[in-house]
């Protein structure tokens, strides 16, 4: 835990000193006495280390939670606790165009060390899916948790199945919010008080403010919803 939270801060720390030379040279130095006349400056530099860092990151949990998934037989059979030997010869900061061959290489060993260890997973994950199947948040909440595995391509294949069917609750939970809301706001349209109303969202408040409150709160269920589900479902028909 201690390692990803220090690539983590690591990874912002980066980033926020490139989104510092930006604003820099876009907003702040250009109207100086001394301008900047150099345009908007980017370090590729730093943002090669970001997304080495990022990538880094990923692996490292993708590898807590395939162990989390597998049992220690399990485990012991696929050989999960050798699959980052590919990386023994390769410093995973070393991030130069000299160094990304070796990269390349070590990340496509430790791809073929992962294939059948992914479709096992992918077979365990299955019935954990299945069993909040009737719950679309519960659903949506167990794909979050496995976010990093279920975004790995051999185990979004497999799930494929269960990731349309949380599109299809998802889409039928949006119409239930979308006429939930109609049918609310309908109510406070036709009474400004909105007094003994079930569409009443807050005390002493007029029914322009309540349908306010109420659309806010229901706009950021759905974005937030929307957006969770995003890279879980992006390449699923009809998930756009």
């Amino acid at each position: 835990m201690r390692v990803a939270r220090l690539l983590k801060d690591s990874s912002a720390l980066a980033e926020r000193w490139t989104t510092v030379c930006l604003e820099l040279t876009t907003l702040f130095w250009p109207k100086r006495d001394n301008p900047w006349r150099g345009g908007p400056f980017r370090d590729g530099t730093l943002e090669s280390l970001v997304r080495r860092l990022d990538e880094v990151l990923r692996l490292r949990v993708v590898h807590q939670q395939v162990t989390a998934v597998l049992d220690a037989g399990e485990a012991h059979e696929l050989g999960v606790g050798a699959v980052f030997d590919a990386f023994a010869r390769v410093n995973a900061l070393h991030h130069s165009d000299f160094s990304k061959a070796k990269w390349a290489t070590a990340t496509a060993a430790y791809q073929r060390a992962m294939d059948l260890i992914e479709l096992r997973v992918a077979d365990k994950l299955r019935p954990t899916l299945s069993a909040s199947s009737a719950r679309p948040q519960a659903l949506l909440r167990e794909f979050l948790h496995y976010r990093e595995l279920i975004g790995r391509p051999n185990i979004s294949r497999a799930l494929a199945p269960e990731r349309e069917m949380l599109l299809a609750q998802l889409e039928g939970h949006l119409a239930s919010l979308r006429d939930d809301f109609d049918a609310r706001t309908g109510v406070l349209l036709e009474s400004a008080s909105a007094a003994t109303t079930g569409g009443q969202v807050g005390k002493n408040l007029t029914g322009v403010v309540q349908r306010a409150v109420l659309t806010r709160s229901l706009l950021a269920r759905t974005v937030e919803m929307a957006h969770a589900a995003d890279s879980l479902m992006a390449d699923l028909q009809g998930a756009e």
